[in-house]
């Protein structure tokens, strides 16, 4: 069990996503688990929780992968329906988790440097 607690965090608000039959009541994209949302949607948004600070940019203090719980994604918002999910431990005592996919997507935009790769990834 980890020494962090958990916070009740929420989702974006949606900017500039169209609401479609994959979209929940809270705006958040499509089930990630199920692959229906484009990468460059999930990069856009993690981009602009990184500019606003609503994403750490650090290093975690801890790094967990386990089977998932069934809690909403740090990123997106949408239930990790994966098999696996990313439990990121920050100092003081934030804690987030992540799909696998949200995971990569952050850890990539997160790097200074990886703006060509990351532009690559979402053509």
């Amino acid at each position: 069990m980890s020494p962090f607690t958990r916070l009740a965090l929420t989702p974006l608000p949606p900017n500039s996503y169209t609401p479609g039959p994959t979209q929940g009541a809270s705006g958040a994209l499509g089930p990630i688990g199920e692959e229906t949302v484009d990468d460059s949607l999930v990069r856009e948004r993690v981009r602009e929780m990184l500019a606003t600070s609503r994403l750490p940019a650090s290093d975690p203090v801890k790094l967990w992968a386990g089977p998932s719980m069934g809690k909403p994604c740090y990123a997106c918002g949408e239930t990790i329906r994966t098999a696996t999910e990313y439990e990121l431990d920050f100092a003081p005592a934030l804690t987030i988790l992540l799909h696998p996919r949200c995971y990569a997507i952050w850890n990539e935009e997160r790097r200074p440097g990886t703006a060509s790769t990351s532009a690559e990834h979402a053509s």
